[in-house]
């Protein structure tokens, strides 16, 4: 059953109402001593200052997980630099939702679903995914999840100057999938470009059927670092049958734990994790069967976002609780790191539903879940849902005794000793101007300006899917709600000095109606694509990917040749997108996320 939370969290009251604090004053000799007088300070004001000097320090531990200045930006970014009068007329005109909570109840031939209604309870909305068409669930939250994590957008995804070349066609249609305006945007066009992308040039994956969730997952994830972990493996064999020793790299971007038979009668995931990256273990040899292969683990780095994957061989249980597992470097430092549940993709039934935690990185943990199912409520995300129970907040159904495709944990972190070291003495030099009587603001050093790093108005590559679905369009002159949302795509000049940094980029670039392009000459205006049926079982028709094939020509891919030989075969799209079912989930015969980089 899903029901809303109701009512406000309660905060534990773990101050006084007032905190006291002691003044100091300075005398002749610029000693100080402390005066009997006490500020009392309300409980509230003190909370007030604790946080904001905790989340200051605590954003720098988890910069690499801010969306980079490369990325495309959220919000109505300037980026253009005016030459006459005329050029000051153009605009960002972007499109946000007005809805801030939805009603919704229980629907009364299925318990597991939520429908709209006037009189149902009251919850938040999140905001919306991809509709759901033609066995689309498994892209439709793999997209979602890319969304909610900035994947392939974050400074850490970004770090390498190299990062464009690295990325594939997949990854970066998937970025752009990730990027639409989807909350007014949600009828699958983008979706089903991405989609096309993917199944041709991936060999199990096809446009319109069922495909392993994890292949489709790792594809489109495979070189973004948020994700990525490489460790040595050193390997001893047991004497009797070789006895020689081993020694391996690995990278991966999901951890398949192992099991035991031990584990039939219930294991947390705790225990799965650790095992996973335990320093030292112990395996059978596959010649005498003998538990007499020693292994043992080094690690490069750990990733901080974790996935999981489970192929419900076993019952695991307190699968959303924080966990926590020792660990040893490559050099031989031993550590102890903390994750904490954000979501995953979960399967009922060969559809699936994202799941994912409602309380933010340091916030009081009120019990709430999202969910986000793209054939249920046109895709919306829906907030304010009452944990199932508080180690595993999801409901059974959709989890206990089965595979769980995917789900992703957050690394708790500490900011840096020397961030720490810095912030203290900022304090104290803070106090030690105070009980100067001087001014903080004319005794301490002068801020720097604050001026935001400005993001992309485009994508820093070709683009692979439609435009149609962006969050912002450039138009001219101020929103005229007469003319009902009609903008301007015409480029205009002012385009041709647009002004936007880029660290990453390699060669010169220019700008197209506001969308950053490589310099290659710019392709003929796209057909219009023939309207969608509002149904959400109808097919994708084949014209809808028909002009993918000019756009991905410029893509320097040695692999385009798969695309460009489904578009020419029209009978072969129609069998995709309208065949029956074929496939179903099976877990882990699809995970290849290991790569072995040397023997």
């Amino acid at each position: 059953m899903l029901y809303p939370v109701f009512g406000v969290p309660k905060e534990v009251n773990n101050f006084p109402e007032e905190i006291e604090t002691t003044t100091a004053e300075t005398t002749g000799n610029g000693t100080c001593k402390r005066n009997q007088h006490k500020i009392r300070l309300p409980k509230v004001m003190a909370r007030s200052v604790m946080e904001a000097i905790e989340r200051a320090v605590m954003q720098f531990a988890y910069e690499g997980l801010a969306r980079d200045c490369s990325a495309v930006a959220q919000d109505g970014q300037v980026h253009l630099t005016a030459t006459a009068e005329e050029d000051l007329r153009q605009a960002n005109i972007g499109s946000f939702p007005a809805t801030s909570h939805v009603k919704l109840a229980v629907d009364p031939d299925n318990s597991d679903r939520l429908v709209f209604s006037a009189d149902g309870d009251k919850y938040p909305y999140r905001g919306r995914g991809p509709v759901y068409r033609n066995n689309s669930s498994g892209i439709d939250s793999i997209i979602v999840v890319g969304k909610l994590l900035d994947a392939g957008s974050t400074v850490l995804d970004r770090k390498d100057p190299e990062w464009r070349g690295r990325f594939t066609n997949v990854e970066k249609a998937f970025i752009e999938a990730t990027d639409v305006n989807w909350d007014l945007c949600s009828s699958g066009d983008s979706r089903d470009r991405f989609w096309a992308v993917m199944a041709a040039e991936t060999e199990n994956v096809g446009v319109g059927v069922q495909s392993p969730l994890l292949d489709m997952w790792n594809v489109s994830t495979e070189h973004f670092d948020q994700f990525l972990f490489t460790y040595d493996e050193q390997t001893t064999f047991c004497s009797p049958c070789t006895n020689r020793t081993t020694n391996a790299a690995y990278q991966s971007a999901t951890v398949a734990p192992p099991t035991c038979p031990e584990d039939m009668k219930g294991v947390s995931m705790q225990q799965l994790i650790s095992r996973s990256f335990a320093s030292e273990y112990i395996s059978r040899c596959g010649k005498c069967q003998d538990k007499a292969v020693k292994c043992r683990r080094m690690l490069h780095g750990l990733p901080m976002r974790l996935t999981v994957t489970l192929d419900g061989s076993v019952p695991v249980k307190k699968h959303t609780r924080d966990i926590s597992f020792d660990y040893i470097t490559n050099d031989g430092q031993r550590g102890t790191a903390a994750y904490r549940w954000l979501g995953g993709i979960y399967c009922k039934d060969d559809h699936y539903r994202v799941y994912w935690n409602d309380t933010k990185r340091g916030e009081v943990d009120t019990g709430q879940i999202q969910m986000y199912d793209s054939a249920m409520l046109s895709g919306i995300m829906v907030g304010g849902i009452a944990q199932t129970h508080r180690d595993d907040k999801v409901p059974e159904p959709w989890w206990k005794n089965k595979p769980v495709p995917l789900l992703v944990y957050e690394r708790v972190m500490n900011p840096d000793d020397e961030v720490m070291n810095v912030a203290l003495h900022t304090l104290g030099d803070m106090v030690k101007v105070r009980n100067q009587q001087k001014l903080l603001l004319q005794g301490h050093i002068s801020w720097t300006p604050l001026e935001h790093p400005r993001a992309r108005a485009g994508f820093p590559w070709r683009r692979l899917i439609d435009r149609k679905e962006d969050r912002f369009h450039l138009a001219s002159g101020a929103y005229d709600p007469k003319s009902q949302g009609q903008i301007s795509t015409k480029p205009s000049i002012v385009d041709r000095h647009a002004n936007i940094p880029d660290p990453s980029s390699a060669g010169p670039s220019k700008t197209d109606a506001g969308y950053l392009t490589s310099s290659a000459t710019a392709p003929e205006p796209q057909l219009e694509i023939g309207r969608i049926s509002p149904s959400l079982f109808d097919a994708p028709t084949a014209s809808m990917f028909a002009e993918i094939s000019p756009l991905l020509a410029l893509a320097k891919s040695p692999s385009l040749s798969g695309l460009e030989s489904i578009i020419e075969d029209t009978a072969l799209i129609n069998e995709q997108l309208n065949g029956p079912h074929k496939g179903q989930y099976s877990a882990p015969n699809h995970v290849q996320n290991n790569a072995q980089l040397r023997n």
